[in-house]
């Protein structure tokens, strides 16, 4: 366990997760035994949040080296306010340690409002590395286009995110989801496909082709689809459905074996 006696930081106000956020100055004891204070403004409000705590925990970490992007989570009761006062606070972050292999923390509160100090609080908790993940602002829809303008970057925990996660913004322009994805959320590469070039209600050319014998017809598609997906078109001589692979706009290949024979009546 890394151990130091007393770091003072500035409690941070921000909306959703909380990261570390670059003060100032801080000054990190080289060993447990030294004791660096950094004097702080009064906060205008009157309550310390758990996000406050949090936040200043994430920038403690990072100054002690446990990494650039840190997500920071408290452990205990399920509260809003750490600490709530009549007169504005200051909060220092005392006695911090923390185990990388575990990737757990704790350290003691101390607080003080107008020159008098106040009962100090323990708390504990969790960290880990967080990355940036392109995920959407708003709900897309098997129809839609995925533009620059959808997407925004939000910080999340490394080790919550799965393999298969889009994380360059780069890879969700101009894709199309195959099925609805949720905002705020990451993509995982399985969720989107190339662009349709083929949409519901088109009207398209449908092929068969067998050795050497190729029949064409009209068809209308029922599915949107990238090239290469497969989609089930409305044959409009017949009026039957079958599967057909995407080959280019406007353009499908009947060629599934369980769609031969209503090929007969192409």
């Amino acid at each position: 366990m890394r151990s130091f006696l007393r770091i003072t930081l500035l409690v941070f106000f921000s909306c959703g997760s909380v990261f570390a956020a670059e003060p100032e100055s801080v000054t990190v004891p080289d060993s447990s035994t030294s004791e660096t204070v950094q004097s702080l403004p009064k906060l205008q409000s009157h309550s310390i949040t758990v996000q406050d705590v949090a936040t200043s925990i994430a920038v403690a970490l990072k100054a002690s080296g446990a990494g650039d992007e840190l997500d920071v989570r408290l452990v205990g009761p399920n509260r809003d306010a750490v600490y709530t006062y009549d007169t504005p606070i200051t909060m220092q972050v005392s006695d911090l340690a923390f185990e990388e292999k575990s990737g757990t923390w704790s350290a003691t509160l101390l607080f003080e409002s107008e020159g008098q100090a106040l009962t100090p609080s323990k708390v504990s908790g969790r960290y880990d590395e967080a990355k940036l993940i392109p995920v959407l602002k708003r709900r897309l829809y098997s129809d839609d286009t995925i533009d620059e303008n959808d997407i925004e970057m939000k910080r999340m925990p490394a080790s919550r995110l799965r393999k298969d996660v889009v994380s360059q913004k780069e890879d969700l322009i101009g894709k199309t989801p195959l099925k609805t994805i949720s905002e705020g959320r990451p993509v995982r590469t399985h969720e989107i496909a190339s662009s349709a070039v083929v949409r519901k209600g088109d009207q398209v050319h449908m092929k068969f082709i067998s050795g050497n014998l190729e029949i064409n017809t009209l068809g209308e598609a029922l599915d949107s689809g990238a090239s290469g997906s497969v989609i089930r078109v409305k044959n409009l001589t017949s009026n039957k459905v079958v599967h057909a692979e995407v080959k280019e706009k406007d353009v499908v290949l009947v060629k599934t074996l369980e769609t031969i024979q209503a090929n007969k009546e192409l």
